[in-house]
This record gives structure tokens, sequence and C-alpha cells, in this order.
């Protein structure tokens, strides 16, 4: 079982924007056909006080690899981005609203108590 974070924060910048902000995320292994899967989801959520909102909502579904002499495992991921570069100037003509895909394999760190002597 893995924990849920959650993280509230108060902002405000120096161009006195200022804003509330909810991130959370967690994760749920499992064991399916032989090998340890694990199932993810976000959400980061901020609201300013001019009425701006921002949202990032991700899902993701982690295969972890058996059978081989190190940690690997292949995650897909899809989210759903909603007005992700308000108030930075530097980004020009990006999107209010989009989706992502992504498959990938990082490299996995094998746990301390699970490491060999």
């Amino acid at each position: 079982m893995q924990t849920l974070d959650l993280d509230l924060s108060y902002v405000s910048d120096t161009a006195s924007n200022k804003s509330g902000e909810v991130a959370t995320s967690f994760s749920l292994p499992f064991q399916a056909l032989g090998a340890v899967w694990s199932v993810g989801v976000s959400e980061d959520f901020q609201a300013w006080t001019t009425g701006t909102l921002r949202s990032s909502s991700t899902a993701s579904l982690t295969y972890d690899i058996p059978g081989i002499y190190f940690p690997a495992s292949v995650t897909a991921t899809q989210g759903l981005y909603l007005n992700p570069d308000v108030y930075q100037t530097q980004v020009v003509g990006s999107d209010a609203a989009y989706m992502s895909e992504t498959l990938s394999a990082p490299p996995r760190s094998r746990s301390l108590s699970n490491s060999a002597p």
C-alpha cells in the first residue's frame, strides 16, 4: 500500500498574484499475471483570486518486469491539462487545454529491504 500525498498551498508572488493550490497523488500496487503492477492517479488544482484556474490530472499504469536480473518497469500515463501555462510570460501561443500520453521505461531502484547482501 502506498501513502496518499496531499499538499495544500497558498501562493503570493512578486506580481501580487495570489492563489490557493491542492495537489494529491496516490498509487496502488497489485499482483496480476505473475507480476507486480501499480495504478496511480494525481491531481494538481490551483485557483487564483482573479478567478483563473489551472488543473493537471494524470492516471498511470506501471508493470514491473519480472524474471530479469535488474529492476525494470514500463509505465503508461495519460493526462489532462487545463491552463497549464497560466501566468508564465515565457510561454507564447500555448493551448488552454490538452491531453498527453506517454509510454516510458524509467530505471527503477530496488529498496534496501529487497536488495541482496
